[in-house]
This record gives structure tokens, sequence and C-alpha cells, in this order.
């Protein structure tokens, strides 16, 4: 709760949370435009990569580790990272002798197209949190991995007081652990990952449609999860009023025509299950683009 960065999840606790220092996300979009990047990547991944230094500067020994969602910053707004920031990030942290944690609850598990998303960069943090996925959605079910030498920092007979007491809720359920391990055999036994590169194109490619709807500014896509972001005026990077609810109303249409969605203010979110057949996905991606193309021109 600490690290979060939503003031309402924390007013009531304030008193009991530790301070955290914050760095908002790397945003490609309106980003690139408010600063005159032109959509320059490397620009935009080296202005966010400094701001994260100049804080572990400005809070030299004080910083614990860096923890972040990889590669996509979810329900933050399905924020892509440029590429390469996420290795870069780890170098920063070995660099300042900080921890990197990577939050990989909603990116693990084959979501971005590899079991986890740190592998797309050769990254090994130093911990990982996975859920959700772990268990396939059955059973709720989470754990922490860490590497050895965190994990050795707390092993020692209980006398010795280097026991680290705290705990998941999710944690250690039989029969959720059951699931999670047959979940894990069908990935290697079904070479799931593999099979799945192959959806991911389509997904990939059949998005690239949405772009001549006239108020979709920007379709982002990693692995199977993607962000479409709806702009009254793309030209101008107008957004639409909070209080019009377009996203909110791209759903509802959804709804009525078989698909569930969910929406990021103005962001509609794509995450379709790993098993999910080409006509399937297909259906789903004819839905939203017509329900956004219904509700954008009322």
């Amino acid at each position: 709760m600490s690290v979060g960065g939503i003031d309402s999840f924390h007013t009531t606790f304030d008193s009991l949370l530790f301070k955290g220092v914050r760095v908002s996300a790397p945003e490609t979009y309106r980003s690139a435009h408010n600063t005159d990047t032109s959509g320059n990547n490397t620009v935009v991944k080296t202005r966010w990569l400094n701001a994260v230094e100049d804080a572990l500067s400005e809070n030299a020994g004080q910083v614990a580790g860096i923890i972040l969602e990889p590669l996509i910053q979810g329900a933050g707004g399905m924020l892509i990272a440029p590429k390469g920031f996420l290795k870069e990030l780890a170098v920063l942290a070995k660099r300042w002798k900080v921890l990197l944690i990577v939050d990989e609850v909603m990116t693990g598990f084959g979501r971005t197209g590899k079991m986890w998303a740190c592998e797309h960069e050769n990254v090994t943090p130093d911990i990982l949190c996975t859920a959700k996925g772990l268990a396939a959605g059955y059973l709720p079910l989470a754990a922490t991995l860490t590497t050895d030498d965190i994990y050795n920092a707390f092993l020692g007979e209980y006398r010795d007081l280097k026991t680290f007491f705290h705990g998941h809720t999710f944690t250690g359920n039989p029969l959720a652990c059951a699931v999670a391990l047959e979940n894990i055999a069908i990935f290697e036994r079904e070479n799931l990952l593999s099979e799945l590169q192959p959806t991911i194109e389509h997904f990939r490619n059949r998005l690239q449609d949405f772009y001549a709807l006239p108020h979709v500014g920007d379709v982002r896509v990693c692995g199977f999860a993607a962000g479409v972001e709806l702009m009254k005026n793309p030209d101008t990077y107008t957004v639409y009023p909070f209080e019009e609810k377009v996203g909110i109303r791209v759903c509802q249409e959804a709804l009525t025509r078989g698909a569930m969605l969910r929406p990021l203010v103005n962001t509609v979110v794509l995450m379709p299950p790993l098993q999910i057949s080409i006509s399937a996905l297909d259906t789903l991606l004819d839905i939203v683009y017509t329900s956004i193309e219904t509700v954008t021109k009322k």
C-alpha cells in the first residue's frame, strides 16, 4: 500500500505508511506530442531513465528498491515502456545498489508472449511477484520469487531471528497449489507459449485496423494485452471530457453485443484468454471495433 500512487487508498492509513519516492511510468504517446519528440521512443526512454536516476540521487542511501510492472503499466493506462527501458532500469538498480522488484501479477504466465515480461529484455529481477495466471485464474494464489542471495539472507534457525515473517494471504492453499502445478504442467506439456505466437501476431495485426476509426488515438499492444485509447480529436491530442464517460459507454455497448470489457477512463483494455481461438478472437475484435464506432459517432 505504501508504494501505490492512488491517494484515496492512502488517506485512512497515511500515518502508518512509510513514504515512497514515485516516478511516473514512461508514456510514449501523449508525452511525445507534449515535448515535441515526434514519437522518438529513445528520447522518451532517456528522459524517464534520467528521472529515475535523479530520484535515486536525491534520495541516495534511502531507497531500498525500484518497484514496477515490467513492460506494461496495466491499470495505469496500458502504457507500454519503450524498448530497452527495463534493461537499462536494471542497470541503474545495480549501479545504485538497490533491488529491482517486478510486479508480474498481470504480465506473467504468457500474457506478453513469454512466461515473464522480464524475459523480453533478458532481465533477472531480484524479486518477482506473481499471482492470477499462476493458478490460471481458477483459484486465488500468489507467490514471491527471489534470488538465492535474498532467500539465503532470511534462511536460518528460528533462534537466529532471520526469518521473514510476512506472508501472502493467498499462499499455501493445497487446492490452489495443485491447480498451479497442473497449470505449469500444461504450459510445458502443450508448448503453450510457442502455440500462442500465431494468435498474438493475428491480434496485433487486427488491432492496426482500429486506426481507421477517427477517434482512436493510439493502439498499444504487448503480446496478448492491448489498450485502445480514444480521443475527441487525435490530430490535436484533445481528450474526451471525463464526464462524457466514453470508455464506459463503449464497454456498455460491447456488453450488449456479447463482450465484457474494461475501460481505464477512455482507454479500452483488451486481454483475451490465452486459449481463445482465432475465430473467437475475430468476433471479439469485431465487437470492440463496432462498439467504438457506434459510441463515438453519437
